[in-house]
């Protein structure tokens, strides 16, 4: 079973970004839960959202207390001791930030031992849409590095989910997330540590 954490503030696209992996992995066959948990119910607020993916059957439904992966949509919650539950050397994070590696890998999530990778996620939805909109953003960056789910099948639930011209729009977004991700040495991916 794969656990993906999303950390976000509301109006940030939290939830639609779980939700939209959790139908892209049912479209592939196998199995998914995505639900969010919102603290309170405004804009800007924190929000958390977990997705699970398993080629069997998912009888947990409990929070992910110890994710795989951790999507990060706000660097403002890297100071959050929630975003650090579960952390460990083995957990992937990516982090929608403008923050330099050597200051992310101060981070409690850089003391942990995680492979942080930082987005500029932000400056990417400005050039995408002219506004700070990044959650397909993420997913691109997310699939670049761990493929959770096929890109090809996203981008239909995508075209699926949202009318053309938004749903263009996404597609292109997460293209450009996935791209944004540097590799080095074959398929080795830039990692803060």
């Amino acid at each position: 079973m794969y656990e993906i954490r999303l950390h976000g503030l509301g109006g940030e696209g939290v939830v639609v970004a779980s939700e939209l992996l959790g139908k892209a992995a049912m479209k592939q066959g196998k199995w998914s839960h995505s639900f969010p948990f919102f603290g309170t119910d405004i804009r800007g607020a924190a929000v958390k959202a977990f997705t699970r993916i398993d080629d069997r059957p998912i009888a947990i439904k409990s929070y992910i207390y110890k994710p795989d992966t951790l999507l990060i949509f706000n660097d403002i919650l890297l100071s959050d001791p929630d975003v650090a539950v579960g952390v460990s050397t083995s957990t992937l994070v990516l982090v929608n930030t403008e923050l330099s590696p050597e200051v992310l890998g101060e981070s409690e999530l850089g003391k942990l031992g995680a492979k942080i990778i930082p987005i500029k996620a932000t400056e990417l939805g400005y050039q995408c849409f002219n506004r700070p909109i990044f959650n397909t953003i993420m997913l691109g960056a997310l699939l670049k590095v761990q493929a959770v789910v096929d890109k090809d099948i996203l981008c239909q639930v995508i075209a699926e989910e949202f009318p053309s011209k938004l749903a263009e729009a996404n597609v292109a977004a997460l293209e450009k997330g996935y791209q944004s991700v540097e590799r080095m040495d074959g398929d080795e991916t830039s990692l803060v540590s």
